[in-house]
């Protein structure tokens, strides 16, 4: 608000004067902390802050434990995958040696028609 008159500027100065007396009261009212005061919050805060680190440290070991179980499960599994393929390729050179181990009977030739001239 802009002051035209007279009356309005000793308006916004009460008004001004009203707010600095509220400001002033507030400021009043809140005292100083002491020294011993000040050591108490820090104490408090320092035990705060120790109860989150031991918090977030707990959560970090429970998340390296999921980890290392999830890593072991899937270690076992490759393990397991890897020694079943091991398997497979053993059967699989087995029958073919098994196979080639096998007298071959000759297969009876087919019969053919003559290409002889043509009528």
């Amino acid at each position: 608000m802009e002051p035209k008159t007279f009356d309005d500027l000793i308006k916004l100065q009460h008004e001004f004067s009203a707010t600095l007396a509220s400001q002033l009261k507030t400021l009043a009212s809140t005292r100083p902390s002491t020294p011993d005061e000040l050591l108490a919050e820090k104490r408090a805060l320092l035990k705060q802050s120790r109860t989150t680190l031991e918090s977030v440290v707990h959560a970090k070991e429970q998340a390296i434990k999921r980890f290392d179980l999830e890593l072991a499960r899937h270690q076992d599994s490759i393990a397991r995958l890897e020694r079943d393929l091991g398997e497979f390729d053993l059967s699989k050179r087995e029958s073919a040696k098994a196979e080639a181990a096998k007298p071959k009977t000759p297969k009876p030739a087919a019969k053919r028609k003559p290409t002889g001239a043509r009528r």
